[in-house]
C-alpha cells in the first residue's frame, strides 16, 4: 500500500469540488482540510484530525484517536476502533471535558452494540458499567452514565429521523 507524503496528498486532483484520495496509507499526515474524499481501505494514525465536509468512503478505518469535525460524513460500513462497523451514518458521539482526567470521551453506535472509547479504555456499553462500578467512583459513575444516556438518546434520535 502507498504511504502518501504531505506533498503528494497537496497535489492529489480536485472533482467536483472533493480532493480524491485514492486507497493507501495516510499514516504520515495529521489534517486533513474541508472537502476531502476517501476511497474504501484508506487508513490513518493515531490522532488524526478531519476538518469539516470530510467524506469517508465505504471501507475506511480509523485507528484510536482519531477525531473528526462537525459535519463529517461516513459512508456505510465505515469502521472504527479495531474494525467494528458503524451501525449508521452517525456513527458516533463525543463528549468532552468529563472524567478525572477531564478527556474527550466516545460513544460508538456499531452494529454489535454501543462501545465506549474513554482514555485507555475501549469496550462494550456492559464492559463500561462493569469498569465503572469497579472503579469505586460514584461522582465518576454517575457522570459518565449520564453521557452514555445522552449518547443513546442521541443515536435513537438520529435513526427515527
Amino acid at each position: 500500500m502507498h504511504k502518501y507524503t504531505q506533498q503528494e496528498f497537496d497535489n492529489l486532483p480536485i472533482e467536483r469540488g472533493f480532493k480524491i484520495c485514492p486507497p493507501g496509507d495516510y499514516t504520515a499526515l495529521k489534517t486533513f482540510a474541508e472537502g476531502c474524499s476517501f476511497a474504501e481501505r484508506c487508513s490513518f494514525a493515531e490522532w488524526c484530525s478531519f476538518a469539516e465536509g470530510c467524506s469517508f468512503a465505504e471501507g475506511c478505518s480509523f485507528a484510536e484517536r482519531c477525531s473528526f469535525a462537525e459535519w463529517c460524513s461516513f459512508a456505510e460500513r465505515c469502521s472504527f476502533e479495531n474494525n467494528h462497523k458503524a451501525k449508521t451514518n452517525n456513527p458516533f458521539f463525543a463528549t468532552d471535558c468529563i472524567g478525572s482526567e477531564n478527556r474527550k470521551t466516545y460513544f460508538f453506535n456499531f452494529e454489535q452494540g454501543i462501545y465506549i472509547r474513554a482514555g485507555c479504555f475501549f469496550g462494550s456499553e456492559h464492559d463500561f458499567i462493569a469498569k465503572l462500578n469497579a472503579d469505586n467512583d460514584q461522582a465518576k459513575t454517575v457522570i459518565y452514565t449520564m453521557a452514555l444516556a445522552l449518547a443513546k438518546l442521541q443515536f435513537s434520535y438520529t435513526e427515527s429521523q
